[in-house]
């Protein structure tokens, strides 16, 4: 199994007073371009948080088969881990994950607050083996 690991770094600034946080972040890896958004859930609201991933394939020769994309990890104490399953994606379809956690979980906002790493993997069928790609996503807040 091929494995790419790519790790980056996004500085965006932190919200102040009761204002609601909201990041926009994007990575790419060989095959992948992932862009992820959290969201604060308004105080009215029943989420805590939005999260959309929103993966678009970058391979050009084969469509990805059986394709799984998870969020966060449970290998590290992450445990509101997320995988949503398409069938096949073809080169430039972008498929997503749409979760909402809530108030007692709100899970990307706090690997935020605890300078956590944000992985996100793609599994898929590549000619029939499987390949994995991992884009780690993380926030530095300021202020």
């Amino acid at each position: 199994m091929m494995k790419w690991l790519l790790i980056g770094a996004v500085l965006l600034a932190g919200c102040t007073g009761g204002e609601e946080r909201e990041y926009q972040l994007e990575e790419e890896t060989e095959h992948w371009k992932i862009e992820l958004s959290i969201e604060e859930g308004s105080a009215g609201g029943d989420a805590a948080e939005e999260v959309v991933v929103a993966a678009t394939y970058l391979g050009e020769e084969h469509p990805a088969e059986r394709v799984i994309i998870t969020s966060l990890s449970s290998e590290r104490n992450q445990v509101e881990m997320a995988t949503s399953a398409f069938p096949s994606v073809e080169s430039g379809e972008t498929v997503e994950q749409v979760r909402s956690s809530g108030e007692l979980n709100p899970a990307f906002l706090e690997a935020v607050s605890n300078d956590q790493a944000m992985p996100i993997t793609v599994q898929w069928h590549h000619n029939g083996t499987l390949v994995s790609e991992t884009a780690e996503f993380e926030v530095e807040e300021n202020g």
